[in-house]
């Protein structure tokens, strides 16, 4: 029985555990990814697969103490800050550094040559201690493996893993100070339904009491399952859920994007937690969308030059400008409540309207900011204008990523990412070399949803918390948490790296992705450009639009059309991503929760939850066992299953 004295050390008991599965991830994670081929334990979707496993052995726990007769072993508190303590440390380590920090920190060295110039307009402003080792035969030896001769340099590691695990810190922290400030008009005001929280909270307060989310899980199970048993047995044909074409999709009209007609059940049980007007909207806008983009292509529209950073179109620079008119708007409409938390920050009042006090939550702020700018500073970037354009675009992102994920469970980031908004906005004529070497190496925590995604997690920390207060020392541990598992993880990378040679992995990080950022700024060295109106007036055509969006849903009735919607449609459209993947399942889903609503109401909504949740959470019950066996398949055989 839980009594108030056995409940400190339970929660460091708790607090190791998690610390444990962090550390644990961080090491095993680019062997799991880079060798075995399975999935990243840390970063796998909304729920990433280590946290999440670990919270559902807890509600497991309590599930079956519950049906003995006994009290629950751990609270939901505790509970959910040891998924928080996991969700965040495992997160950020993995996919920035395992993924996209380390190349971006080695590369400079191996690939610079005549043709890029590296060697006249970035090595010489690239900051020692913030990288890694520059000598052969560590540098090619990373890429190709040390020989037998040599050991791994370890202490040249040590002060590059230091000053990028402080910097995680300052970072993961800012972050979660972002997230407060917004929690208490989103869950409060808007009550937006943060789908992925809703799975959760479901499981630790009876969902696998019901015999429908077992149904739900077998289901999910079922194909991943059948095609692990064919790699051993191939006689008998893989299972899959393709209700027409395969993996490249069906076309349904000459010359747009291709839509993938498999059922995704993981996407399907999360979908069924969204708002339907959000699933029809983005079903509605791929099509318009896509049409709008063939257009823009007949019509032979393009613009002089790439972006900077990242290969940028009209489309992109349309849906960048929607998502900061959504952004701004939704700033807009929290005002007063924004307002009243700086109040209650100045007065030590309202302790319960987010993780962290008023207070405390606008120290971490301003204190981070301020770490972030001393940051960036040591990097080479110290222009004022460079500075406020990208981490005032950065924290937007951060907001306007997170809103996307409370309202639809999907992942999305800036369409042309924060340094690429710098650099259009500054030019680059007002950016010394150093300045600009500086933003090749902010890269890594701008690229995609690899940072985004973290806010997220802080804003799921938010409704969590709503649930079940975390204990005392939280926030910390998930500071020692992400600082420990970036060190690690860069550690833990390195020595893969020299065993096998980074050129093995087989991933585009390692491949390409490492040498874009650094051609783009020895280009800018060498032709300066100013600022980008062009670019700038596609941006605003993309707020104008958007505003429109929100100014009819807010104020004409009977229009159904969502503009988050709008966002998930024109998110990532080119093969291999983006929303033609997410289509098909979205038709059913909005199909099956419509049909469910008209004829049994509310209450079969309520009564089905357990089966769609069941849906998402069975994915870590297959995902275990594929997991477990790729591991030992790669030990044994020396090789990921499935390769030749």
């Amino acid at each position: 029985m839980m009594t108030n004295g056995s409940a400190p050390r339970r929660w460091l008991l708790l607090a190791t555990l998690s610390l444990l599965v962090v550390a644990a991830v961080a090491v095993s994670a680019p062997w799991l990814v880079f060798v075995a081929k399975g999935d990243n334990p840390g970063a796998w979707g909304v729920l990433p697969f280590a946290a999440s496993s670990f919270f559902l052995t807890l509600c497991g726990i309590n599930a079956l103490r519950e049906r003995r007769g006994l009290p629950p072993a751990v609270t939901l508190g505790e509970s959910f800050g040891c998924f928080i303590i996991i969700l965040m440390g495992g997160w950020v380590a993995t996919w920035s550094y395992v993924e996209v920090q380390m190349p971006l920190l080695t590369s400079p060295w191996v690939f610079a040559s005549p043709e890029n110039g590296w060697k006249e307009n970035i090595i010489p402003y690239l900051p020692g201690w913030a990288m890694g080792p520059a000598g052969d035969p560590w540098a090619s030896g990373f890429y190709n493996g040390l020989s037998s001769g040599h050991a791994i340099p370890w202490g040249m590691w040590l002060r590059p893993a230091l000053a990028w695990s402080a910097f995680t810190v300052v970072w993961t922290a800012f972050m979660i100070s972002l997230a407060g400030l917004m929690a208490r008009q989103w869950i409060e005001h808007d009550r937006l339904t943060f789908p992925h929280a809703e799975v959760l909270v479901g499981a630790a307060k009876g969902f696998l009491k019901s015999r429908l989310f077992w149904y739900g899980v077998a289901i999910t199970c079922a194909v991943p399952l059948w095609n692990l048993f064919q790699q051993f047995v191939p006689v008998f044909p893989q299972a899959n859920l393709y209700f027409g074409g395969g993996p490249e999709g069906v076309e349904w009209y000459k010359g747009l994007p291709r839509i993938r007609t498999d059922l995704n059940l993981f996407l399907l049980g999360l979908l069924y937690f969204v708002h339907r007007d959000i699933v029809i909207s983005m079903v509605v806008f791929f099509v318009l969308i896509s049409f709008r983009d063939y257009g823009l292509n007949l019509a032979g529209f393009k613009l002089e030059h790439g972006d900077l950073y990242s290969s940028g179109d009209m489309g992109s620079l349309q849906l960048t400008g929607a998502f900061m008119s959504l952004i701004l708007f939704s700033l807009w409409a929290g005002r007063h409540t924004i307002r009243a938390y700086l109040k209650a920050a100045w007065e030590g009042t309202g302790e319960d309207w987010s993780w962290l006090s008023p207070r405390a939550t606008v120290a971490v702020f301003l204190a981070s900011s301020a770490g972030l700018v001393v940051w960036l500073g040591l990097l080479g970037l110290r222009q004022p204008g460079g500075l406020l354009v990208l981490l005032g675009s950065q924290a937007l992102g951060y907001i306007g990523s997170a809103r996307i994920l409370a309202e639809s469970s999907f992942e999305v980031g800036w369409p042309t990412d924060q340094v690429d908004l710098t650099v259009i906005v500054c030019g680059t004529k007002r950016f010394a070399p150093a300045a600009l070497a500086a933003l090749a190496l902010a890269s890594c925590w701008v690229y995609g949803t690899a940072s985004l995604g973290q806010v997220g997690n802080a804003m799921t920390a938010e409704r969590t918390r709503t649930q079940g207060r975390f204990p005392r020392g939280t926030f910390t541990l998930v500071l020692v948490a992400v600082a420990l598992a970036t060190f690690l993880c860069m550690f833990a990378t390195a020595w893969l790296a020299y065993r096998k040679g980074a050129n093995t992995f087989g991933v585009w990080h390692y491949q390409w992705y490492m040498r874009m950022p650094f051609d783009r700024a020895s280009e800018a060295v060498r032709t300066p450009l100013g600022t980008d109106w062009l670019r700038l007036t596609w941006l605003g055509v993309g707020m104008a639009t958007m505003g429109v969006l929100i100014f009819l849903r807010n104020n004409v009735v009977g229009w159904f059309l969502h503009p988050v919607g709008f966002i998930l449609a024109a998110m990532g459209r080119a093969p291999g991503a983006g929303c033609h993947m997410w289509v098909f399942t979205g038709i059913v889903a909005w199909i099956f929760k419509t049909l469910l609503l008209r004829l049994g109401g509310v209450e079969s909504y309520e009564k089905w939850k357990p089966f769609f949740g069941g849906l998402v959470l069975g994915v870590f019950c297959q995902g275990a066992l594929v997991l477990s066996v790729r591991a030992v398949w790669a030990l044994v055989k020396g090789t990921a299953l499935g390769a030749q």
